[in-house]
């Protein structure tokens, strides 16, 4: 069995029954899902990743971010939708329309485009920024819908690879799920959550950029793991997936074996993390409660994805299993083979 290292705390289970019965209403509400079944399992979702991944939540703040999660799960599944994928055209304009409406600060009104009158997903999307509006500061909600019109780019980059039936090889793979991968989007709910902002000059900081992004990519990994037996399995059979890059990148290696370098490169990049926090403690302290909040994501996170009906495969049955473990050996130099990753510490020398 293939373990991954996890030296953050983890949390634990959280009742959320509650939590889905109001995240069903408001799904509901706006016309979001279809039947009983695939509202119970979005609304399941967004509620179980909010109580994992911000152990500091308000009260007030909970209904916001559950179904704030709620939706990006949706918005993650229209990117998969088929119907789409026939018109790479349609594609283009929602998700381009999507990100425009998300880069409008200032933008309330759907019928200004009567593309998107009354469509539910941009309907709910302007509920939920008025809704954090209420409590989070104007920077913190600009951050947040720049986060959303970053994954929109991302979902039509790997779109346009899925109609062409074709992959990307493993850097360009490694960049693309880095910078446009969807977890700044839960990154930047914590910053909400947490009333946190860094300035221009910490998040230009090296250091604090290299922990950002290591944080992040040990998140999509642990996306890719949980999910590729569910993604294998698709209806499309298309797997854009670190684990299907690695078999394509070197055919040699047997899908175990892809797993294996697949883990391998999650604890790397996990444990470097904590080693640059250890030589940066000045940076890391000054920062405390930024870093706390996307530490608590991951963790949030690897939980989520190991125990979610989200990352079930069909019938209702598990995938892989991996175990978690605290402590292990593992490799913690930089992957140089993966130019996309290892510039990262490049930004040191500068």
């Amino acid at each position: 069995m293939n373990s991954i290292i996890h030296k953050l705390p983890l949390p634990g289970i959280k009742n959320t029954e509650r939590a889905i019965t109001d995240s069903m209403d408001w799904l509901k509400k706006y016309q979001l899902t279809t039947g009983e079944h695939q509202t119970e399992n979005t609304a399941n979702a967004g509620a179980c990743f909010t109580a994992l991944s911000y152990p500091d939540i308000k009260y007030f703040q909970m209904r916001d971010i559950i179904d704030f999660c709620s939706w990006v799960c949706l918005l993650d599944d229209v990117g998969e939708e088929l119907l789409l994928h026939n018109s790479f055209p349609e594609l283009i304009n929602f998700f381009s329309g999507l990100k425009y409406i998300c880069e409008e600060p200032n933008y309330e009104k759907p019928a200004h485009l009567s593309l998107f009158y009354e469509n539910p997903m941009i309907n709910a999307l302007l509920d939920l920024k008025s809704r954090l509006s209420i409590w989070a500061e104007i920077p913190q909600i600009n951050h947040l819908m720049k986060a959303v019109g970053g994954f929109t780019s991302g979902i039509q980059w790997e779109n346009a690879f899925k109609i062409q039936n074709k992959y990307p090889d493993l850097t360009t793979f490694c960049a693309m799920r880095m910078t446009s991968g969807g977890m700044e989007i839960p990154f930047s709910l914590a910053q909400c959550v947490n009333n946190v902002q860094l300035s221009i000059m910490e998040y230009t900081n090296p250091v604090i950029q290299i922990l950002t992004k290591s944080l992040s990519f040990v998140a999509l990994l642990d996306n890719d793991i949980y999910s590729y037996e569910k993604e294998k399995g698709s209806q499309t059979t298309y797997c854009n997936n670190i684990i299907r890059i690695y078999l394509i990148s070197y055919p040699d290696l047997s899908e175990e074996q892809a797993i294996s370098k697949a883990i391998d490169l999650r604890n790397q990049i996990l444990l470097l993390y904590h080693l640059l926090k250890q030589k940066h403690p000045y940076i890391y302290e000054s920062t405390a409660l930024y870093f706390k909040g996307l530490e608590d994501v991951i963790s949030g996170n690897l939980i989520f994805c190991s125990s979610n009906k989200r990352y079930k495969v069909a019938n209702d049955k598990k995938g892989h299993d991996f175990k978690i473990i605290q402590d292990g050996k593992q490799n913690i130099i930089p992957p140089k083979d993966i130019p996309s990753i290892s510039w990262w510490w490049s930004l040191l020398d500068t």
